[in-house]
């Protein structure tokens, strides 16, 4: 409110799409919706191209949790689309790097692989979140039947998840690794990382 008396819309949206961010957080899916999509319509009527992508970054992450793959892709789309026409490159790998998880859900892939091809690429502009675009890659490579070099991703992306102590990532890379070797029969190795 103190942001729209000020005149300030930059700042609003701003305001508007971290709040959105906090209720997904909070699991309030639903107002998370409601609140993005305001700052998404403030955004696109001031023509607020970087708030348009974050904001649509945003939306795709609450349909991520919603299971709703292909809306998220839809504005996830919108925001790399963006985000390369403004040259944000951390941005766009961060877009790529969720497009590939997106695609990979849906069993896309090969847009699964181009995306996370792209983002590993560029992966110097995000070293805080590579961890998890190994995992991805993981993902990736076992459900093409490339087991040895699925582990390889989970092994590099494990190392990385505990130097960064991100400790949630390193525990579902575990449950990747115990997948994986249930899948090859190696119930030793799955228990190891169960």
């Amino acid at each position: 409110a103190l942001a729209r008396q000020r005149g300030d819309i930059f700042g609003e949206t701003v305001l508007m799409t971290n709040w959105g961010s906090a209720l997904r957080q909070q699991g309030k899916l639903a107002e998370s919706l409601t609140v993005l999509f305001k700052s998404l319509e403030i955004a696109g009527a001031n023509n607020l191209s970087p708030e348009i992508a974050r904001t649509s970054r945003r939306l795709a992450d609450v349909y991520i949790d919603l299971e709703n793959f292909p809306k998220a892709i839809e504005y996830l789309l919108q925001a790399l689309k963006i985000d390369e026409a403004n040259e944000n490159k951390k941005s766009a790998t961060l877009d790529h790097s969720t497009l590939g998880y997106t695609y990979e859900k849906i069993n896309k892939l090969d847009s699964a692989s181009f995306h996370t091809d792209k983002a590993f690429q560029q992966r110097n502009f995000t070293p805080d979140y590579n961890h998890y675009l190994y995992q991805v890659m993981g993902n990736i490579q076992e459900k093409k039947g490339n087991y040895a070099k699925a582990a390889s991703l989970f092994q590099e992306g494990l190392v990385l998840s505990e130097k960064r102590n991100d400790f949630l990532t390193a525990s579902d890379i575990c449950a990747d690794f115990a997948a994986l070797y249930l899948k090859i029969n190696n119930s030793d190795s799955a228990i190891f990382y169960a």
